[in-house]
């Protein structure tokens, strides 16, 4: 008799359990729902040792534009990832360092640099609240894989004359820790703010950037 009724009752909770599974499955709003996003961004960052590859110990900070063309895949109601690409423009940077021996006599220089940035950055990021809410802060952490393109002259400070011109590239694979939040406009437009904070060794940089994107799906 105990094992008839162990049976029925177990019969009965597998009974239970598949029919949830099959509504889960059949109602569209229990189900998992995936979106993808692509949109664009624009905003400034500050960087406090600017990677100069020849004159890093004389490097200081520096801040400029960032922009970027990013895509957001939600593969369920809170987990994200995205990526993309960036741009940046560096201002000219001068810097008075040092001297050079010349007719028996020191003179001090000048460094002047400037050029552009190119990044692709990738976020694993976690979004709070529903999907359905009009305001959803997120966080996230990835990498950023960077290459700095700069130019250097090298000037007399006496006199204003070049003493030598190089060009060069630079490559950074930064640790980065994301803060956003997204507002849903409507079904499909969306505003975003994020404050990016990347790091590697003693080079550090924080990113503040603006922008809007478009949704595809629920």
């Amino acid at each position: 008799m105990k094992s008839l009724f162990f049976t029925l009752s177990l019969s009965a909770v597998c009974t239970s359990a598949f029919a949830q599974t099959e509504t889960t499955i059949g109602n569209p709003k229990a189900a998992t729902t995936s979106s993808f996003s692509i949109g664009a961004t624009s905003g400034i960052e500050r960087e406090n040792l600017f990677p100069m590859k020849y004159s890093s110990p004389w490097a200081t900070p520096v801040t400029y534009s960032m922009s970027q063309v990013f895509m957001r895949y939600n593969f369920n109601k809170h987990m994200s990832l995205q990526t993309g690409i960036g741009f940046g423009v560096i201002p000219q940077k001068e810097m008075t360092y040092g001297s050079y021996l010349q007719n028996s006599s020191y003179h001090p220089t000048t460094i002047a640099t400037n050029g552009f940035v190119i990044e692709n950055p990738v976020s694993l990021q976690y979004h709070f609240f529903s999907p359905k809410a009009r305001l959803r802060p997120y966080i996230g952490v990835g990498t950023t894989i960077r290459r700095y393109y700069l130019n250097e002259t090298t000037s007399d400070v006496s006199n204003g004359s070049a003493i030598f011109n190089r060009a060069y590239h630079n490559d950074v694979l930064l640790l980065t820790a994301t803060q956003g939040l997204t507002w849903q406009v409507n079904k499909h437009w969306q505003v975003n703010q994020s404050l990016t904070f990347m790091n590697q060794g003693k080079f550090n940089a924080l990113s503040l950037q603006l922008g809007v994107s478009y949704k595809i799906g629920k």
